[in-house]
């Protein structure tokens, strides 16, 4: 059925067949996350090209001059919103599935780009879709997808980059070491300036976006600050994962480091916090490996402590599958 699909919306207008793009684009996500809690990554990476492509086709088709244009004219054309408070839309079916599908791939495509060390195929896209644009706030919102802010997967794009960068110098001989620190400088003080603002301000920013569920969910004041506390512990848990990301890097595997084991820590206690509910783990298995592989013998019991009180297992398959993979 998928395959039928795709192939009557072939061809030069794809924008004719808007509604339709959505619904496949929707189906490939929802598609890989079944098979993903079944533990079947056979088809990941077939799927994750195909929603890449599918995803460009449609922006690139829109008439636009950038993404962040291209978006909101896919959006306007999937319309209307309705209006159920004064300043508040409440988006179609159709938008919410675009919006909410852009950023499972933007999301899925920086993480595979981690393990693959390529430059993140939608790595193009990041700054106009995911970034704070003349502060009228990103097009694509992954905190209210994956609970973590963009910045921090913004930062995962340029390091993946930077890997892929460094990779390709080293294989023709002409690696400039400064150059690489520079970049790596850079990409650093970004992801310890905004993790240190969230450890001091965690719950500033997101006055609005609390009033946005609390009108759509009926949260009342208290409920909605501990859904934002919970978002910037994990954005947090995700910062502190992308600084030992790039150590490794910049560096190499050095798990006796000072820093890296100060990322680690950082990250073991949050994720033990009792305002982390341990079904948000889920939300931070890559983190959560990174650290676990670079755990002190002393901190393993620890590691396995957290995983072993998921039940039942079923429904934390990746979270299992992370704890095996630190095992090895």
């Amino acid at each position: 059925m998928l395959g039928k699909s795709l192939q009557i919306i072939q061809g030069p207008n794809i924008m004719d067949h808007v509604h339709g793009v959505v619904r496949i684009l929707a189906s490939i996500m929802q598609l890989q996350r079944y098979e993903t809690s079944l533990l079947s990554f056979d088809n990941c990476q077939a799927h994750l090209n195909g929603a890449v492509a599918l995803l460009k086709q449609l922006l690139d088709s829109s008439g636009q001059s950038d993404p962040r244009s291209s978006f909101s004219t896919v959006i306007s054309r999937l319309g209307p919103s309705s209006q159920i408070a004064e300043r508040l839309e409440v988006p179609s079916a159709e938008q919410s599935a675009f919006r909410f599908s852009s950023a499972l791939l933007l999301f899925d495509d920086i993480v595979a780009s981690t393990v693959l060390q390529q430059k993140p195929k939608l790595y193009d896209y990041h700054q106009s879709l995911l970034d704070n644009v003349d502060e009228a706030g990103p097009v694509v919102d992954l905190e209210t997808v994956v609970g973590c802010q963009n910045w921090v997967l913004i930062q995962m794009g340029e390091i993946a980059a930077l890997d892929a960068w460094k990779g390709d110098c080293m294989s023709t001989g002409n690696l400039d070491v400064m150059d690489m620190a520079r970049i790596a400088t850079a990409i650093k003080t970004s992801l310890e300036t905004r993790l240190a603002g969230l450890e001091m301000n965690g719950n500033k920013g997101t006055d609005q976006l609390r009033r946005n569920f609390n009108v759509l969910t009926g949260d009342d004041e208290q409920q909605s600050r501990r859904r934002a506390t919970q978002s910037s512990v994990v954005t947090q848990v995700w910062a502190h994962a992308a600084l030992i990301y790039l150590s490794i890097v910049v560096s190499g595997w050095q798990p006796a480091s000072a820093e890296i084991r100060h990322n680690v820590d950082g990250i073991l206690k949050l994720v033990e916090s009792p305002i982390l509910p341990r079904a948000l783990l889920r939300t931070m298995v890559w983190p959560f490996c990174v650290a676990g592989c670079l755990a002190e013998p002393a901190q393993e019991p620890r590691f396995r402590a957290i995983v072993e009180e998921l039940r039942p297992p079923s429904v934390f398959g990746t979270v299992f599958k992370a704890l095996e993979i630190m095992e090895k």
